[in-house]
Parts: C-alpha cells; structure tokens; sequence
C-alpha cells in the first residue's frame, strides 16, 4: 500500500492496477486517507482507522460524486465522529 501525497493530478494520472484487482494509496498528509483504484477504473475515497484493535474502513465516497476538497472535510468529519470514545453507562 503506497504513500504518496492524493491531488487531483494523482487522481487524474493514477493507473488502473492491470495485475491485481484493486490498489489503495494512502495520503503523505492525512492518516487514515485513502483512495482506493479499481481494476474497473473506479476511484473511492476511505478512511480507514482504528477501533478496539480493530482495522475499519468507512466509505467516503467516488471521485465522481466528491471533489478532493470534499472528500477531505467529509474524512475530518468522519475522523472526529469516530475518534470520540463511547461513554457507557454505569451498572
């Protein structure tokens, strides 16, 4: 899984994967950011994290229905709704 820095010019220039059935780069600068490129030459945007020791992975969305820009604030958004830890209430 490569590290590169995600814009719209990696985003355009990106391959589709010949070999394989998917690749996913993760973003230089946002943890948990991701694209993931399909054999299909479909493009989703993930955030991938944590939780109880546990890898997840959220949707985002497509290049086709988000910008970059707003594929970001939807991953700050998710990133600080899924961060906060679950109070539970006393028994």
């Amino acid at each position: 899984m490569p590290k590169v820095t995600i814009t719209k010019e990696f985003i355009k220039r990106v391959q589709t994967p010949k070999t394989k059935s998917k690749e996913q780069y993760f973003d230089t600068e946002l943890i948990g950011f991701m694209i993931e490129i399909k054999s299909t030459g479909s493009k989703i945007y993930y955030y991938r994290y944590r939780e109880n020791s546990k890898q997840k992975m959220q949707r985002i969305g497509t290049v086709d229905e988000l910008s970059l820009e707003d594929a970001k604030m939807r991953y700050t958004e998710l990133k600080e709704t899924l961060s906060k830890p679950t109070i539970q209430e006393p028994q």
